[in-house]
C-alpha cells in the first residue's frame, strides 16, 4: 500500500482556505448586524415623523391618536426585539471572531515552519 505523502504548503493551502471560509462568515453576520442597526434606525426615524406630524397639526381625531398610539406600541416591542437580536447577534460574532483568530493562527504556524 502507498503511503499518503502531503506537503506542507498543501496543509497551508487548506488552512488558508479553512480561514477564508471562517473570514466570510464573519462579514455575513456582520452584514445582518448592520442591516438590523438600519431597520432599527428607520423605524427610530417613523416614529419620529409620526410624532412631528401629530404634533404639528392643530385638531388631532380621535382614530389618528389612537393609531398613533399603536404605532408606537409596535415601534416599542420592536425595538425590544431588535436589541434581543442585536445581543444574539453579537454573540455570535464573539464566537466567530475567536474562530477566525484560531483560524489564523493555524495558517500563520505554517507560515513560520516554510
Amino acid at each position: 500500500m502507498k503511503k499518503f505523502v502531503f506537503s506542507l504548503d498543501s496543509l497551508r493551502r487548506y488552512r488558508q482556505t479553512l480561514f477564508d471560509q471562517e473570514q466570510a462568515k464573519l462579514q455575513t453576520l456582520l452584514y445582518e448586524l448592520r442591516k438590523l442597526e438600519d431597520r432599527r434606525t428607520l423605524l427610530l426615524a417613523e416614529v419620529e415623523q409620526s410624532r412631528e406630524r401629530i404634533h404639528s397639526m392643530l385638531v388631532v381625531p380621535v382614530h389618528q391618536l389612537t393609531a398613533m398610539q399603536a404605532f408606537q406600541r409596535f415601534a416599542g416591542d420592536e425595538a425590544k426585539r431588535f436589541a434581543e437580536n442585536k445581543a444574539v447577534l453579537s454573540g455570535r460574532i464573539d464566537q466567530q471572531r475567536s474562530a477566525l483568530m484560531l483560524a489564523r493562527r493555524n495558517v500563520e504556524a505554517l507560515e513560520k515552519l516554510k
